[in-house]
């Protein structure tokens, strides 16, 4: 059987890391199968891309539909002929890669498509699940088909015309997904399945849930590093981490405190001139340490080190891996009460969450932490044992092979 997996590119976190592990983990255990990579070329990888996505960065108009994508798309399928495709994230090629697999299984009915989901493209127009212009969580387009809100409200993270290229890219998506062109959603987390299901979106039955892999060495433990009183968030600076929630919980805390911990902010985005602006305003400058975005390999080093990790978002995450890291690295995690971040703490019975968008809440929250931080963190071992177990490479191709044989099975 030959296995096409799609991707935008292997490169990068969060969907890109999801899909290069699936395709190391598939290429070097699953002898049942052959896989081939479809994406944008990724120097540096571990695999071989086998049909490069070779057109340039586009307009708007290529973002809204790539006929150069379509184009190349639909070579590679003719030539590969595959029994059984696997998307990832695809947005910035445009719907036109739903458009080419639509044509593709009109000659070839009994070609299996399978999705993976890591963003809210089921429920929102332009992915996010989060309207950027009041700044708050947004779900109001999910039960409709076709999501019209987007081109009177603005809401995408870019502005007006974004919002339009947003709304027609979603307008054609939603077009190929309700001729079907996809057999089985997988979604990393309850909460992403039942967000999808709930809005009618896609039939529950039709959706698998399979934990996202973390490599096999990654909770094996950590060499003994003596930490510092130190706080930590890593991610990007965006408007839907609430960064500036997180600084203003913690100069509250600070005023409470008579040695409050340090802070360090690893990352970069376009909230950061202002995030740092307000640090000085708030009279907590000398306490707090900006950092720029750090590769995995040299961020280790910050996570050794630092006690407590916070994640302010306001936006729902999907299945946010920063409670594992945390986990990884002997790390309390103070993440929002909602959405992925809520039940990744539940799952793994690490960590603690506060009243979603409540700066006294998370300010609350950090001194309960640094307060009972030894007993907090005490015994990690049966919360890692069991992150072992969920997101182990085997568990993982264990679950994306029942799901491959039962899409076959149909």
């Amino acid at each position: 059987m030959k296995v096409l997996h799609i991707s935008e590119k292997a490169d990068g976190g969060g969907a890109e890391s999801v899909f290069r592990e699936t395709v190391l983990l598939l290429k070097d255990l699953d002898t049942t199968r052959s896989h081939y990579v479809a994406s944008k070329p990724t120097p540096g990888m571990d695999f071989t891309v086998d049909y490069p996505f070779t057109s340039k960065p586009g307009n708007l108009l290529d973002l809204i539909y790539s006929t150069e994508n379509k184009r190349q798309l639909d070579r590679y399928l003719a030539e590969l002929n595959p029994d059984l495709i696997h998307l990832h994230h695809y947005a910035n090629l445009s719907p036109s890669v739903l458009s080419s697999l639509h044509s593709f299984r009109k000659k070839r009915p009994d070609v299996r498509i399978i999705q993976t989901v890591h963003t809210f493209e089921y429920l929102c127009s332009h992915h996010a699940g989060f309207d950027y212009k009041k700044s708050m969580r947004c779900l109001d387009c999910g039960k409709q088909r076709f999501k019209l809100k987007i081109f009177y409200r603005n809401c995408s993270r870019l502005g007006f015309i974004h919002s339009i290229g947003k709304g027609i890219n979603s307008l054609i998506a939603h077009y190929y997904y309700g001729k079907k062109v996809i057999d089985q959603l997988i979604a990393p987390s309850e909460f992403m399945k039942n967000t999808i299901a709930e809005n009618n979106r896609f039939a529950a039955e039709r959706i698998s849930i399979i934990e996202n892999p973390v490599a096999k060495s990654f909770l094996s433990g950590i060499a003994e590093v003596a930490k510092k009183d130190q706080l930590i968030y890593f991610g990007r600076l965006s408007d839907e981490k609430d960064i500036e929630l997180l600084i203003r919980a913690y100069a509250d805390y600070v005023g409470k405190s008579q040695c409050p911990y340090k802070l360090l902010i690893i990352g970069d985005g376009p909230e950061k001139d202002a995030l740092v602006e307000l640090t000085s305003r708030l009279g907590v400058r000398h306490l707090i340490t900006f950092m720029p975005f750090l590769q995995h390999s040299a961020l280790k080093a910050h996570l050794c080190d630092s006690k407590i990790s916070i994640l302010p978002s306001k936006c729902f995450e999907n299945a946010p891996m920063m409670v594992i890291e945390s986990l990884a690295f002997d790390i309390l995690p103070i993440v929002s009460g909602h959405g992925g971040m809520k039940e990744m703490v539940s799952k793994f019975h690490f960590g603690l969450t506060f009243k979603s968008d409540s700066f006294s809440s998370l300010s609350d929250m950090i001194s309960y932490a640094i307060d009972h931080y030894p007993a907090l963190i005490a015994d990690t071992k049966e919360s890692r044992l069991k992150a072992g177990r969920l997101l182990s490479g085997e568990r993982y191709l264990a679950n994306l092979d029942q799901v491959y044989k039962s899409v076959q099975e149909v």
